[in-house]
């Protein structure tokens, strides 16, 4: 614990050098600085670097994306929750974007986020477009961030770990989940890109010394065919927010946090 608290004052002095403070994140997908087209416009620039004229006030922003949705919530702008057929700007995720195309409103495509600094930028972007401040909600996750780094930078091993979406469903190498994976010191043990699915015998086979859920850790830990995994001896078996995980929101700070917490508590001075 007093590891932990050292860290967290460490990192809480150091924020103002790790927060970002601009309209772009490094390493993220880019928006630009808005500009204005008219007196009563403004020109945002959509994730996938499309230029969305939009009124310079936006009072009505549809959110079909899951991810969008919560961080408007999160920054105290849900006031502004429209339905699509009468919003001003509509944010979907790229993969259900086409349903929206006869849409009188514009709408911006959210592609998977690759990394926690593209999910930052989407803050920045549903800020900018909700007329507000994205600093405080970039620097708690930025911070979190830090703190299970820093944490965990002395780490001589880590931990084998499989995060389990539902449904067979989970993720692998080239997303957001798998950064903060390896931020709390842990190796995920899917090997395939993207989100995907793994076979109940090829986690056996992983044998994951950590495993996460969105559904009931029982069906674990209560499965004489996990019986033998590292996971399941140790009791290493965690429950976690289907909304903390599976979204790339701002809730992702919810993750981090409650990944490293688990995962320090057994690491003792390593």
């Amino acid at each position: 614990m007093k590891k932990i608290a050292f860290i967290l004052a460490l990192i809480m002095m150091m924020s103002v050098v790790f927060t970002a403070c601009g309209e772009k994140e490094s390493g993220g997908l880019s928006i630009s600085t808005t500009g204005a087209a008219d007196s009563g416009t403004q020109i945002l620039t959509g994730l996938n670097g499309e230029s969305i004229t939009v009124p310079s006030t936006l009072t009505k922003i549809a959110c079909p994306s899951p991810a969008a949705k919560i961080i408007l919530e999160a920054l105290g702008a849900a006031d502004k929750l429209a339905d699509a057929d009468a919003a001003e700007i509509i944010f979907a995720d790229e993969a259900d974007a086409g349903s929206y195309s006869g849409s009188a409103a514009p709408v911006v495509s959210i592609p998977l986020a690759g990394s926690v600094a593209d999910i930052n930028t989407l803050v920045r972007l549903v800020a900018k477009a909700a007329g507000v401040s994205a600093d405080d909600l970039v620097s708690k996750i930025t911070n979190v961030m830090n703190v299970a780094q820093v944490g965990s930078s002395a780490y001589t091993t880590r931990y084998r770990t499989y995060i389990d979406l539902g449904s067979g469903k989970t993720v692998g190498t080239g997303t957001y989940v798998t950064e903060i994976l390896y931020a709390t010191g842990l190796e995920n043990v899917a090997t395939m890109e993207g989100f995907g699915e793994m076979a109940e015998a090829d986690v056996v086979a992983a044998n994951p010394e950590f495993i996460f859920t969105t559904g009931s850790a029982s069906d674990y830990l209560n499965n004489a065919a996990f019986a033998e995994v590292s996971a399941v001896v140790n009791g290493f078996v965690y429950e976690i927010a289907e909304e903390d995980i599976i979204y790339a929101s701002s809730n992702i700070s919810n993750a981090v946090s409650q990944i490293y917490e688990k995962v320090s508590a057994t690491r003792g001075d390593d």
